[in-house]
């Protein structure tokens, strides 16, 4: 797996698992070989139980996705681990 994806794919961990009321398993990233399994498990694993978590708080949840959505979408020229950590919620 290549290092930017490994560093996508940790990011995108710390902010699910901080975002998450009782945080968020890693098994969950297992499978990723590719950034279209990350934005799989985006989608399919983790958007709707962060949603639940945050029914009453749209803010935080659309504050979160977008720090996600943002780094899914990260060019592939570039490296995230030399781009600013995303903000997760609190931030």
């Amino acid at each position: 797996m290549e290092a930017s994806l490994v560093n996508r794919t940790v990011q995108l961990f710390n902010l699910v698992h901080t975002a998450m009321p009782n945080g968020f398993g890693h098994t969950n990233f297992l499978r990723v070989r590719t950034l279209e399994d990350l934005a799989s498990v985006w989608m399919g694993r983790i958007r709707m139980g962060l949603r639940r978590a945050y029914f009453h708080d749209n803010a935080t949840f659309k504050t979160t996705e977008a720090a996600i959505e943002a780094l899914l979408a990260v060019n592939e020229d570039t490296n995230p681990a030399e781009e600013a950590p995303a903000a997760g919620p609190g931030a």
